[in-house]
């Protein structure tokens, strides 16, 4: 029984082990994988995937990145200012993100009359109004409306007794597209009324209201004579075109109103639109508004496992938005950001292009990134005795340093694609980029200390790093140079266990198989039959398993990626000292 007992303890500490080393994640990884993905700064021709692209790389520090980036959004710049050319709502908003990012203004204010001039009318059920009340005494006389319907102009007059519109059926409430001008605020969204009450004597407030059912909203008052009010009534189709409001295009449209400091406001559209359950309208209206109702919603929002609707790219935005006010929400950002790295692939991405640099704008650019660039092809240098193959040189345009006894000496020969730069042998990020990148754990003939890539030159050009020299030195660690830091402790907080893992799985094959075999006889000298066909007289039964009474089922570890909202912290360090107590037990193993 004893014997199960720690063969069971083998298992369960094999399987926490296992889980542990999944949930390593590597930033550096998956930037590199963002980074393979950009040609010529593009990044899958999408002008929202390069947007978050650019975000990302310019948090990170990679700011060659960023600017290529932002370089193939401009040249996508319709001639009207808006983006691709066909005008596209959401990709217009997100290039404007991506000037303010870059502090690239020189076409910000086109941009934004263009996004003014693709606004369409909202079709909300309510009613748009004026009120002219006065302050003190009653008030009569005649109000004039005017507005612009391109280059013309036109009015309206009406009269005003004791704040009552005897033409709008002696409402205190003039009802713009019943008794102004029909259909006036549906085509012209965005519309500036002036209301002039100058004929109007006594002190008066002039006010714009929106009613709907019960619910009054006051969006502008002025105690004035004569006050501009603008009808922001207006709402975005997915292009220009589109009639039909879109709360997705409305709603980064204002995150960049906002970003940009436009006065376009959507804001009654997107109040009349808010789904409370939603988690990329909370992230966004709190972007646009900054009003803490969101975050406070967004908190309530976040699942057991510490996601938001265990998906990469709500997760990132919520993540976004909580981080404008991290004090508060430092807990509910932290779990989210770790949940993040759970869903990182073996490529290094979390998802499709746009939700990996999503998630690495709003939780991973903090760290120190570093992506290699290739050499530009323009750059080749014949006569230096080095076959460049990622400059373009061989044997035609560089026989100098590309021929040898009339065979090609090309530097892919060198290059053995195996996951490990092997600078003992030559490689390097010139020759063998899918190896060899500054922060490989190896520095190659190409890094320096104090030049090019001081983490990988740590010990000097007289100490290099070398994998397989038996030595887990400088920034080698258990992916780039497993030979020599299996048991190891990376950067990245996973520990090197390939070889304990190993071991306890080879003790665990002999140990069960020797445990099967005692139990069957065979290490034992009596001469009782061992199986059903032992000589006759014999009556064999076999048993079933035995599940001993005393032993209880482990629960699997929790790592801190897991931890849903409610769960303290003193309940995880219950769990860190149940993985304790399982090392402390297999290391007595081992030294049995």
């Amino acid at each position: 029984m004893k014997k199960t007992r720690l063969l069971a303890l083998l298992v369960l500490f094999i399987l926490a082990i296992s889980s542990v080393s999944a949930a390593e994640f590597s930033s550096q990884k998956a930037y590199n994988w963002l980074a393979s993905k950009s040609v010529d700064g593009s990044l899958e021709d999408d002008i929202t995937a390069t947007t978050w692209s650019v975000l990302a790389f310019n948090n990170a520090g990679l700011t060659n990145k960023a600017e290529k980036s932002i370089d193939w959004i401009f040249s996508k710049q319709s001639n009207d200012y808006c983006f691709p050319s066909s005008c596209k709502t959401k990709d217009t908003a997100m290039a404007l993100i991506a000037m303010n990012e870059m502090s690239r203004e020189d076409n910000v204010t086109y941009v934004e009359e263009k996004l003014k001039e693709m606004m369409v009318g909202s079709s909300l059920g309510g009613m748009w109004a004026i009120e002219v009340s006065p302050l003190s005494t009653a008030i009569s006389g005649e109000c004039t409306i005017s507005w612009f319907v391109g280059d013309n102009e036109e009015e309206k007059v009406v009269t005003v007794n004791n704040g009552k519109f005897p033409q709008c059926q002696n409402s205190y409430f003039l009802d713009i597209d019943r008794c102004v001008k029909s259909n006036l605020l549906q085509n012209n969204p965005g519309i500036t009324l002036t209301v002039d009450c100058l004929k109007v004597e006594g002190a008066k407030t002039i006010t714009l209201i929106y009613k709907n059912d019960n619910n009054f909203y006051v969006l502008d008052s002025q105690e004035t004579d004569k006050a501009d009010l603008i009808v922001n009534n207006g709402c975005y189709g997915l292009a220009q075109g589109d009639l039909s409001c879109r709360a997705e295009a409305t709603l980064y449209v204002a995150w960049a109103s906002e970003l940009i400091g436009s006065d376009i406001d959507n804001s009654l559209y997107l109040f009349e639109k808010y789904e409370e359950d939603n988690v990329m309208h909370n992230s966004l209206l709190y972007l646009a508004k900054k009003d803490s109702v969101y975050l406070e919603k967004l908190k309530t929002l976040q699942k057991s496992d510490s996601s938001f609707n265990r998906n990469v790219m709500d997760t990132a935005l919520a993540i976004i938005a909580l981080k404008e006010d991290s004090l508060t929400y430092t807990e509910e950002i932290s779990l989210a950001t770790e949940w993040l790295k759970t869903k990182q692939k073996d490529d290094g991405s979390l998802g499709t292009v746009t939700e990996t640099a999503a998630a690495l704008y709003a939780a991973f650019t903090v760290e120190d990134i570093d992506i290699v660039e290739p050499i530009d092809e323009t750059e080749v240098e014949c006569g230096d005795d080095y076959c460049d193959f990622l400059a373009g040189e061989d044997e035609d345009i560089c026989p100098e340093d590309c021929l040898f006894d009339d065979e090609v000496v090309s530097s892919n020969e060198i290059c053995v694609v195996n996951g490990i730069c092997e600078s003992d042998l030559g490689e390097t990020y010139e020759n063998c980029a899918d190896d060899c990148y500054c922060g490989d754990g190896a520095c190659d003939d190409v890094e320096d200390l104090e030049g090019s890539c001081p983490k990988d030159c740590e010990l000097g050009d007289t100490q290099k790093a070398v994998c397989g020299d038996g030595f887990c030195e400088g920034s080698e660690d258990e992916y780039n140079c497993p030979d020599d830091c299996t048991l190891a402790t990376v950067d990245e907080g996973g520990t090197g266990i390939g070889t304990i893992v190993i071991i306890l799985l080879i003790l665990l094959i002999f140990g069960g198989g020797g445990y099967y075999a005692y139990k069957k006889g065979l290490f034992s000298k009596s001469n009782k039959p061992a199986g059903p066909f032992a000589k006759s007289g014999y009556n064999f039964r076999p048993r079933s398993p035995e599940t001993p009474s005393t032993m209880k089922t482990a629960k699997p570890v929790i790592r801190p990626p897991s931890m849903p909202p409610s769960m303290s912290r003193s309940s995880f360090d219950k769990k860190d000292d149940e993985l304790a107590k399982s090392l402390a037990e297999a290391r007595k193993l081992l030294k049995k």
